[in-house]
C-alpha cells in the first residue's frame, strides 16, 4: 500500500512540474523537489517488500536480479 501511494504521489507531482512549470519557472525547483521526495524511496521500498516475500534460499538469485 505505502509503495502505491508513493507511486501515486509521485505521478500526481510529476504531472504538476510538466503542467506548473511550462507557465510559472519559479515552481520548478520546489515542484522537483516535492516530486523527488516521493520518487527516490520507491526502489528501496520495492526492494524490500521482495525482501520480505522471498525465502532464504533465493536471496542471491533475487539480489542479483534487482539493481536494474
Amino acid at each position: 500500500m505505502v509503495i502505491i501511494i508513493a507511486a501515486s504521489f509521485s505521478a500526481v507531482m510529476a504531472l504538476a512540474l510538466f503542467l506548473v512549470g511550462r507557465y510559472w519557472g519559479q515552481a520548478v525547483l520546489p515542484l522537483a523537489f516535492v516530486s523527488g521526495i516521493f520518487t527516490f524511496p520507491i526502489y528501496a521500498l520495492c526492494v524490500a517488500h521482495v525482501n520480505d516475500l522471498i525465502t532464504v534460499e533465493s536471496f542471491v538469485e533475487v539480489s542479483g536480479s534487482l539493481f536494474c
